[in-house]
């Protein structure tokens, strides 16, 4: 604070006008430790309106989820200098999108106040929003070096760009959906060189790739192995079944209102449960996945994932193609019978899979024994 209020008070000796910039300005204006925060703003508002030298801009920046509050911020506001740019709303986390149509209009609006004529050309357009998703700079920087070139074939740009980023909650959306489709297309891109970003949407490095996949599946797979234990113990067994959690609201009206209760007293009970820290989403969603799978494909997965560990650490695409050997083996395997994984069930018509003890079969005209149709 020292030196920003001796270099607004001294004009420069080479330089009629300057631009002070602080990147981060949240200990003035959003301080965390508010004693300490509302003291460096009164300490820098003191300066402005004693020694500010005229000729000197200056420009605080900050990231905040509302609008700048407090005596710094007025003085700014009450100046007509106070400049409020709210970010678009990202995708809800049940939406299956990689931009919420309201950042997508943000970022054509950009393109069209920056690089106007790119909008002319709508397939390399969602060829670079498809790839860069919400980062604007990146998304203008391309678009200009695009223009500037004539690069406006929509699938050589693609092929050039190479595999967008890919975010380790396609991972759980995956298994939760059961679709070995999906997780190929995820774990193609990242072999292929694509980045992988966590939660936060922050970049993880090459080499902590595979360990974080292998880290992020034996948490979930664990809670929903517990979740199933638990859901057991509350009498709601019949519940894991992944028609009716895949239903319209199931979340609200049937998880949080009904089953939730229910299973936090188990989990409050049992001692050392993995699920006592997790949220209520974060609940949810190991309800969904134990719904989704019997605890004998759990229990596979599992030992096998133990089994890859020493592997993990191998560096390249070896370890990501072994992780794969073990995820898409979990999700395009099939439940043993009288293990119910959420409600799917698999019938014996035709030939049966590789690997898939055939059940004996019904003789001409008997029906089906009690409990539904066989599964593979």
């Amino acid at each position: 604070m020292d030196r920003l209020a001796g270099e607004l008070a001294s004009p420069s000796l080479f330089a009629a006008e300057r631009l002070l910039v602080v990147r981060d300005a949240s200990a003035v204006l959003e301080g965390k430790e508010r004693d300490k925060g509302k003291r460096a703003a009164e300490a820098l508002l003191a300066c402005l309106r004693s020694s500010w030298d005229r000729a000197t801009s200056l420009l605080l920046c900050l990231a905040s989820s509302s609008e700048p509050r407090g005596v710094l911020a007025d003085y700014v506001r009450a100046h007509g200098t106070l400049t409020w740019m709210p970010l678009p709303a990202p995708p809800k986390p049940w939406e299956d999108v990689r931009l919420s149509e309201e950042q997508r209009r943000t970022l054509k609006r950009l393109l069209k106040r920056t690089v106007p004529p790119i909008l002319a050309h709508e397939e390399v357009v969602e060829v670079l929003l498809d790839h860069f998703g919400f980062k604007p700079r990146q998304l203008v920087q391309t678009a200009e070096r695009v223009l500037l070139a004539g690069q406006l074939d929509a699938q050589k740009l693609r092929a050039e760009l190479g595999p967008p980023e890919r975010s380790i909650e396609e991972l759980e959306k995956a298994l939760l959906e059961r679709k070995g489709e999906r997780l190929a297309r995820f774990l193609a891109a990242l072999l292929a060189g694509g980045e992988l970003v966590n939660w936060r949407g922050e970049r993880i490095s090459p080499t902590s790739v595979a360990p974080l996949l292998g880290a992020t599946l034996h948490r979930l797979l664990r809670n929903a192995l517990a979740m199933r234990e638990v859901a057991r113990r509350a009498g709601l067994a019949d519940e894991l079944d992944a028609r009716r959690c895949a239903a319209p609201r199931w979340y609200a009206t049937t998880f949080q209102k009904r089953l939730h209760p229910l299973l936090e007293r188990q989990i409050g009970a049992a001692a050392g449960c993995e699920l006592a820290d997790a949220s209520l989403w974060q609940r949810h969603r190991a309800f969904r996945l134990a719904a989704a799978y019997s605890d004998d494909e759990l229990r596979r997965a599992l030992a096998a994932l133990s089994r890859w560990i020493p592997e993990r650490e191998r560096e390249g695409n070896s370890a990501l193609a072994i992780f794969s050997e073990v995820l898409l083996g979990l999700v395009i395997s099939r439940p043993a019978g009288g293990d119910r994984a959420g409600g799917e069930e698999f019938p014996t018509a035709g030939p049966p899979a590789a690997g898939l003890r055939p059940k004996k079969a019904l003789g001409p005209g008997r029906p089906p024994a009690a409990g539904g149709p066989f599964r593979g």
